[in-house]
């Protein structure tokens, strides 16, 4: 039986514990090991003799050896390497997670790979300035890290700009022109190289799309050009 590891932050589990539950009942229904390991539970450290280790905190501190892969839902890149370089299989792996989770190195990808988006500004808070800005306003504000339509902001003008930009999280960020369909978005999901599924999210009181945030979601069909 493969052994593996579902690492998931304290706060991400609580919403999404449904989620949880589907894939360690669906992992058992393969004949897999899968246990859950919130993100406060799990040391990782380096050992002189031992290399690279990893600990369960629970009542003592549980090995966390023989390891055939990890599921890393946490968004940190820094755990992805760290069971990578234990010989651990793990999704996404740390070029995925370092690249998706950060928007400013997702921009950059999927734009050398010819595919079009939105203009976008990679910027830094240290350096910018508002005579940067290659288009006009109202612009779409994004830290580089935030998820679930968090740190994501509709900017009207520059005042607006620098007064957010002073309470941003992160030093990076991305400015980004306003699309021609706010809060109205398509997400196709791939599996293998093949598209299995694709989801509508809409929102007509919002610029965001986001089903957490109140948006609505339905099922879509692609389109042959899309």
């Amino acid at each position: 039986m493969h052994k593996g590891l579902l690492i998931y932050n304290p706060e991400d589990y609580e919403k999404n514990k449904w989620f949880v539950h589907e894939l360690l009942q669906k992992a058992a229904n393969h004949n897999l090991s899968l246990t859950l390991v919130l993100r406060d539970q799990l040391i990782l450290s380096t050992d002189d003799k031992k290399g690279l280790v990893a600990f369960h905190k629970t009542h003592t501190l549980l090995p966390l050896m023989d390891l055939d892969f990890v599921i890393n839902r946490t968004r940190d890149s820094l755990i992805a390497t760290h069971f990578e370089k234990m010989g651990c299989k793990v999704f996404n792996n740390s070029t995925v997670t370092e690249i998706c989770n950060h928007k400013g190195k997702t921009h950059q990808l999927i734009n050398s790979q010819g595919i079009s988006s939105v203009k976008t500004l990679l910027s830094n808070v240290h350096y910018f300035h508002p005579a940067h800005l290659p288009f006009s306003y109202p612009v779409i504000l994004k830290s580089v890290n935030g998820h679930g339509g968090s740190e994501v902001y509709l900017i009207e003008n520059e005042t607006d700009l620098m007064t957010k930009l002073a309470h941003l999280p992160t030093e990076d960020f991305v400015l980004q022109e306003l699309c021609t369909n706010p809060g109205n978005d398509i997400r196709v999901f791939a599996l293998g190289g093949k598209i299995i599924a694709a989801v509508k999210r809409f929102c007509s009181s919002s610029f965001k799309s986001n089903y957490s945030l109140g948006g609505s979601a339905t099922a879509y069909q692609l389109k042959p050009h899309e």
